[in-house]
């Protein structure tokens, strides 16, 4: 009886696991199923939209590639035949024939039939222009007969002709233009139409699409909202384990720091002053003990979850500017590159000393990595000019410069100006990190051949 007991407490007290994950399965279904909804709603109303669009473009190019040059052309055709008959009919009455003036017009005319039958045709336009275009030809035939019968002086005859035969002849021609142009216009609105109900079609079905990807993603709102929920406790926990990890992660790195670092304040003391090894010491023991306020400054500042910068902290500029100056030192020299300090004004910028001297020398290491190789004029300068509420600090170099299409993009994690210079391309990036987070702002100026200037700022403490 015992051991049934237990096997029913074992049974019970397995059940409430099973239901967890079967729920978890079905958010994950619910989540993906809504997704795939939403998105098929989105892609079918930009599908439906862009053919019946396509359509719409299509009747507005046959309106103005086609539709219109045609009525404009038509247009010219009808005004020139008239302008000619007249210049006839008055020179057929002695009234004078100007021939350069009906030359114009006869040109103009030929002009404008050139280029309407270069355009494409409408349904029926061919059957019509068939019938029209004899009818053209004929009184053009007739206008030229009329114009030598004028130029020999045999008005009578000119009359007749323009009377009897090319009147005739243009007004069937001028008929024939004007149902070629009633062709085209009804074309044209004919296009409008179509143009009209495809977007309002279009319209239609976008707002019904669009109300299921609204309500297929409010769906998915909805279990996000319970996810966050859920998730929250977890997330509090994690940071907690975070910051925990943080501080062992200071311990462990400072604890070894501090055996090399008593023993070389030891021997700094034990050496005498005139020996030649103890600017060497002193030189250490002041790197090490920059590389122990760097790392409690930045962990520091790494447990306050990489967005909240430590409140009240202060870092005197020029103390820092010369700090960064000695480290770089040996490296500045092995690259023969001078660096020097420019007027810095008195003030404490509102962060911790790691932060500042982070950004600072990581822009320095970078000034003095791409101005060592060919450069002829080797510098690298730091100089500073402070308002009521800010500070603006610029390092200048005599590099290579940078590109102005790498500029756009060169506090960007991984991007490098020089491919083949050493690193990830990460020291921009976490310049533009911390200077953002602590409330300021980065930027570069730069010319090919004639260096670049990176400057940051950031606000003062009152």
């Amino acid at each position: 009886m015992a051991s049934a007991s237990t096997v029913v407490r074992s049974s019970v007290a397995v059940r409430p696991q099973r239901p967890k994950r079967r729920n978890g399965l079905r958010h994950i279904w619910v989540v993906l199923v809504g997704f795939v909804l939403a998105t098929g709603s989105f892609l079918a109303a930009s599908v439906y939209a862009d053919r019946r669009l396509e359509r719409v473009a299509q009747r507005m190019h046959a309106v103005s590639d086609n539709a219109m040059p045609s009525l404009v052309q038509l247009g010219d055709m009808r005004r020139e035949l008239a302008d000619v008959l007249l210049a006839l009919d008055e020179g057929s009455e002695g009234s004078g024939l100007d021939l350069a003036e009906l030359d114009r017009h006869e040109r103009a005319f030929q002009a404008a039939l050139a280029a309407y039958e270069a355009l494409p045709q409408f349904p029926g336009e061919p059957d019509v222009w068939v019938r029209t275009r004899p009818n053209l030809d004929r009184a053009l035939v007739l206008a030229d007969l009329a114009t030598s019968e004028i130029q020999a002086g045999s008005l009578g005859a000119a009359d007749a002709l323009v009377t009897d035969q090319l009147f005739p002849a243009m007004r069937a021609a001028d008929v024939g233009l004007l149902e070629t142009r009633q062709i085209n216009r009804e074309q044209g609105v004919l296009a409008a139409m179509e143009t009209d109900q495809a977007w309002s079609n279009a319209r239609h079905v976008a707002l019904l699409f669009d109300g299921l990807c609204v309500a297929f993603t409010a769906g998915l709102a909805s279990f996000a909202l319970l996810s966050v929920r859920r998730h929250e406790a977890a997330e509090a926990q994690r940071r907690d384990e975070l910051e925990a990890f943080a501080a062992r992660v200071a311990h462990d790195i400072r604890a070894p720091l501090s055996v090399p670092l008593l023993a070389l304040q030891a021997l700094s003391r034990d050496l005498d002053a005139d020996s030649r090894y103890k600017p060497a010491v002193e030189r250490s023991v002041h790197g090490l003990k920059r590389v122990d306020g760097l790392v409690g400054d930045l962990l520091t500042f790494a447990r306050a979850g990489a967005m909240c910068p430590e409140a009240g902290a202060r870092a005197p500029l020029r103390a820092v500017v010369a700090g960064v100056v000695q480290d770089v030192e040996v490296t500045a020299s092995a690259a023969r590159v001078c660096v020097t300090v420019g007027a810095l004004p008195g003030c404490e910028v509102a962060c911790s000393a790691g932060v500042l001297s982070s950004i600072v020398g990581n822009l320095v290491g970078n000034a003095i990595k791409y101005t060592a190789g060919d450069a002829r004029v080797r510098e690298v300068t730091i100089r500073a000019t402070a308002t009521s509420e800010r500070v603006r600090v610029e390092v200048a170099d005599t590099g290579a410069g940078v590109p102005a299409e790498v500029q756009q993009k060169i506090f960007e994690p991984y991007v490098r100006a020089d491919a083949r210079a050493p690193g990830l391309g990460l020291g921009l990036a976490t310049v533009k990190r911390l200077v953002e987070t602590h409330g300021g702002r980065v930027g570069v100026r730069s010319q090919v051949g004639r260096g670049s200037v990176f400057w940051f700022e950031l606000p003062t403490c009152t």
